[in-house]
């Protein structure tokens, strides 16, 4: 009964540690979109030094055009 619920703790521990990785990663790529979205924005400047590839605004737009059929 021990090992049983040695086992059951340890399953149980390892699970809550995968799910809160996963929490973690997602937590992280949002930021890492948001501030990508800011830099590209020009509301913020790239103090992280990652070089984001922006859109074009007027690329953009032009694109927006193009499908609406202005």
């Amino acid at each position: 009964m021990d090992k049983l619920i040695v086992t059951a703790g340890a399953v149980l521990f390892l699970g809550l540690m995968g799910i809160v990785g996963n929490m973690d990663l997602e937590d992280a790529l949002l930021k890492e979109r948001h501030y990508i979205e800011m830099v590209c924005a020009g509301n913020w400047p790239d103090y992280k030094d990652l070089s984001p590839v922006c859109e074009d605004k007027d690329d953009r737009d032009t694109q927006k055009e193009a499908r609406c059929g202005v």
